[in-house]
This record gives structure tokens, C-alpha cells and sequence, in this order.
């Protein structure tokens, strides 16, 4: 006998214990619930942490959004706030916003306010602030400001590349800014004259201006005139006299460097001078350091077209490590060279600084006309360029008085003076004299911080390349993404 089943051939018998389809579907949408509130969640936690921890990777190029190691090093020794008041407008100025940003972080010391001149004038007005992209800063009862002017270098454009951007100098101008408003006393140097140097005025005016914004005071000294070394001098230099000193200013000065003074001596070959400079050539003896009566000639390190323009090896010092690290090279025109003299006394601590490379020598015939080649009369190299000198004072009252950050004498030594005119500050030159100075006052946490490049990246792409990226952007992954979606849909749909 057969009995008919009530049910059709396609359809399955349903189990009691089979949830379901709408069942099914609750604990689908429960569990996209539930998925979707954990990551929130963890999006938010992760969010509060990194707010209250923050970690930020630069991966642009030139490192335009990193601080200076310098920076880092001057707001983590900060001992009183900075409020820092940028009066900017909403939506522009985005490097300085930026630049703000990363002071802020990098210290709590440093208060920022955010403000819209135009939204908020009398605020604007209580500044005295006459152009937007300004920048106030203020510690104690001291005030700098740093106008968006001050942020740009201008000199390295050229009137005739369209494409040329101004270097970004917003760095150095927020830290010497700090270092002014922090600083509880003003470092004065002094440059010797009387003697046909380097004039402040007109051969130096880079060099003084980026003196003055480091926060320096800088002012020449007629050394004749005034019989002595001012107590008040935080450095002494002598930047390429053409004319010999007197004993009387040499004594003065030597008196000087015994109580802890700090001197910066830039020496040119003689064909620069309109006589010999003994007695400044007897002073730095006392020092450890002879002058040699030469021209250097290095036909392996030179700078086209003159074979007397020398691109000299550094050395490793406080004072050239920044340029060997930043791979900048140094050009000396028309130098002297300069040798160390063991007999000056085991209480000396002399370093070499330049030298030249073996193929180098001293050429000692500088009779107009005269022939230059290497002969047995001439200084072979390497020739050293430039030493710098250390020595501990002696305990005294004078020495007491002298207020010194480090305890010690210090003297650099080059045998140029060109290489800081105004002619020549390209390259790592104008880093290796601030370096220079920065590390004979004991400032060595000041040593130049090079300006950020602002590159206009060009990108040259064939036809055949650009159709790939076309194809592959606009067509292949949306339509990757389209059939993912439909797929995920059609699943879902028959679950």
C-alpha cells in the first residue's frame, strides 16, 4: 500500500531545533551591532591614548614637519613657560600652524593661543599686530615677535625660476625667539677694527643679522682706543685684519683669554694683507698655534674655477658635526694654513678642525707674476685649515670674574676670513662661523639649525604609465569594489 507524504520533492523538513530565518537574522544584526560598537570603541580608546601620548612619524623628505635636534634640546631644558599668541588666519598659513603644533608637543612649557585676527581685532590691536601670520612670544616681562617675513629666506630664490619656493626658516626664528625671551642674559661679542678687518657694516651684515636673531648683542671694539677687553665680553673676534695689531692690543687681549676669554681668530693668507701680522702671529703662539706665510693650493678639494678655493675636510668637533651629518661642505678662498706647536704646554688641548687632502701644499712664493708649483720650499700637506684650542683657567679672583659658562678658554683658529663675507656664505659656510660662535661661549645647544627646503615635486609620467594608473584607479578598483559589494549582498540575501 502507498501513502502519499504531504510534502513536495524540493521542499526539507523542517527541524524543530533549526532557528529560524528571522531568528537567523536578529543574531546577524545583533553581532554587526556588537562588531560595529567594539571598534568604535576601540577607535576612541586608541584616540584618547595617542591624545594623551602622542607619537607622530614624518615621512616627508626634507623632514618638514620633524624639530631640530637643537630645538628638542633647548624646550626640554626650558625651566619657565612661553606663551606663544599666532595671530593667523582660519585656514591659511598652514607650515606655521604646523611648525606651532610640533613646539607644543615637544614641550609643556610652551602655551599656545590661536588667534583670528579678523574674527577677533581687539585682540589684533592689544599686539599692535599690522599683518597677519604673526607670531608673539612671551615669557616673564619679556616680548618677541616674529613676523611671517622673518619665516622665509628669500635669498635663495632666483627672480628667473618660476618654480623656485623661498626656503622655510620658521624654525630658526621660533627658537631664537625662545632662546631671547628665556634668556636672563644678553651674550655680547665684540669685533676688533682699527685694523682694516671685515667691517660689521658692510662685509658682515649676514653674519651680524643672524648673530642678532640667535639673540647675541654684536658691536665692534677699537681695541687702541679702549686699552682693554671690555668685562662684559662674551666673545672676542678678529676676522681678518690687514694691518698688525700693537703689542699693547695683543697683550690686552692675551690678558683677556687668560681669565676664561673666548676668542675667534679668521686669519688670511698674506696675499690679502698689506703687511706681515706679527704680533697677532705671536698672540695665537702663545696658544699653541703657528701661522704659516702661505697660500693653499689643493688640486684634489677645490671649488671651480680657482684651485686656491678650498673645500677642506672637517674634522670631528661639536663644530663640524652638524655639517659632516648634513653633508655640507665648507669653501675656504685664499687661505693660510696653520700648524699646532707641541711646545705651548701640556695645560693646551688643541683639536684639528680642516684639513686639506695629502695632494695639498703651502705655497710660500707669492711674488706677483711668480710661477705656482709644489717645490721643496713649500708646506706639504695635509695642511691643517683651522684648530680649535681649549684650556682650564687658573683659580683667581680675576678669573671668578669672569662669568664663563664652561670654566675654560676657548679659541678657534681658521686661516680665512673671506669664507664669512657676504660674498661667500653659501654651502655650510654661514653654519660653520654660528657653530663656531655657538661653541666658544659654551652655547653649543645653538649650533645653526638649517633652514627646511620646500620642494615642488614633479611628476613625469609616459602615456603608457598614466593609462595603467588611470585604468587602475578609476576603472579596476571600483569595479573590484562593485562586484565585492554585489557578491556580499547576494550572499547575504540567500542566508
Amino acid at each position: 500500500m502507498k501513502v502519499r507524504l504531504p510534502i513536495s520533492l524540493g521542499a526539507k523538513a523542517s527541524s524543530p531545533l533549526a532557528p529560524q530565518p528571522s531568528k537567523r537574522k536578529w543574531l546577524f544584526g545583533a553581532n554587526a551591532v556588537i562588531l560595529t560598537i567594539a571598534v568604535i570603541a576601540i577607535v576612541v580608546l586608541v584616540n584618547i591614548i595617542l591624545h594623551q601620548h602622542p607619537y607622530r612619524i614624518d615621512v616627508t623628505r626634507t623632514k618638514e614637519y620633524s624639530l631640530s635636534e637643537q630645538t628638542k634640546s633647548i624646550l626640554a631644558n626650558l625651566d619657565q613657560e612661553v606663551k606663544l599668541t599666532a595671530f593667523l588666519i582660519s585656514g591659511e598659513s598652514r607650515l606655521t600652524q604646523d611648525l606651532i603644533e610640533e613646539y607644543r608637543l615637544a614641550s609643556p612649557k610652551v602655551q599656545v593661543e590661536i588667534v583670528d585676527p579678523i574674527a577677533n581685532p581687539d585682540k589684533a590691536r592689544e599686539y599692535n599686530i599690522t599683518s597677519a601670520g604673526t607670531v608673539v612670544f612671551e615669557s616673564g616681562n619679556k616680548t618677541e615677535v616674529v613676523k611671517s617675513s622673518d619665516m622665509y629666506d628669500y635669498s635663495s630664490t632666483s627672480y628667473y625660476d618660476y618654480y623656485q619656493t623661498p626656503d622655510f626658516i620658521g624654525e630658526q626664528a621660533f627658537t631664537s625667539a625662545i632662546v631671547k625671551v628665556t634668556s636672563r642674559t644678553t651674550q655680547k661679542i665684540y669685533f676688533t677694527s682699527g685694523h682694516k678687518e671685515l667691517s660689521l657694516s658692510s662685509d658682515l651684515t649676514e653674519v651680524r643679522d643672524r648673530l642678532s636673531n640667535e639673540g647675541y648683542e654684536v658691536a665692534e671694539l677699537a681695541l687702541a682706543i679702549k686699552g682693554e677687553v671690555p668685562d662684559d665680553t662674551s666673545l672676542l673676534f678678529i676676522a681678518g685684519p690687514t694691518r698688525d695689531l700693537t703689542e699693547a692690543e695683543v697683550n690686552a687681549i692675551d690678558d683677556y683669554l687668560r681669565r676664561g676669554g673666548r676668542l675667534i681668530a679668521c686669519i688670511d693668507s698674506p696675499i690679502s694683507q698689506e703687511e706681515q701680522l706679527v704680533n697677532v702671529a705671536a698672540l695665537l703662539e702663545r696658544w699653541g698655534i703657528e701661522l704659516h706665510e702661505d697660500l693653499v693650493i689643493d688640486p684634489e678639494r677645490f671649488m671651480i674655477p680657482e684651485v686656491a678655493w678650498v673645500v677642506p675636510n672637517l674634522g670631528h668637533h661639536a663644530i663640524t658635526n652638524p655639517l659632516r651629518n648634513a653633508s655640507l661642505p665648507v669653501v675656504l678662498p685664499y687661505s693660510r694654513s696653520l700648524n699646532t706647536l707641541s711646545r705651548a704646554g701640556d695645560h693646551l688641548n688643541i683639536s684639528t678642525l680642516l684639513t686639506t687632502s695629502r695632494s695639498a701644499w703651502g705655497e710660500t712664493n707669492l711674488q706677483a707674476g711668480s710661477n705656482i708649483s709644489a717645490d721643496d720650499n713649500d708646506f706639504q700637506g695635509p695642511l691643517t685649515l683651522g684648530v680649535v684650542v681649549t684650556a682650564s683657567i687658573e683659580s683667581s679672583d680675576e678669573a671668578e670674574d669672569m662669568s664663563t659658562e664652561t670654566g675654560e678658554t676657548r679659541i678657534v683658529a681658521i686661516g680665512d676670513s673671506s669664507f664669512m663675507s657676504n660674498s661667500y656664505l653659501g654651502l655650510g659656510n654661514l653654519d660653520l662661523i654660528l657653530n663656531a660662535v655657538n661653541w666658544a661661549v659654551g652655547a653649543e645647544t645653538l649650533v645653526s639649525i638649517r633652514p627646511k627646503t620646500i620642494d615642488l615635486e614633479t611628476l613625469y609620467m609616459t602615456n603608457d604609465q598614466f593609462r595603467s594608473v588611470f585604468y587602475s584607479t578609476v576603472v579596476v578598483i571600483p569595479a573590484l569594489v562593485l562586484i565585492s559589494g554585489i557578491a556580499i549582498y547576494l550572499r547575504r540575501r540567500h542566508l
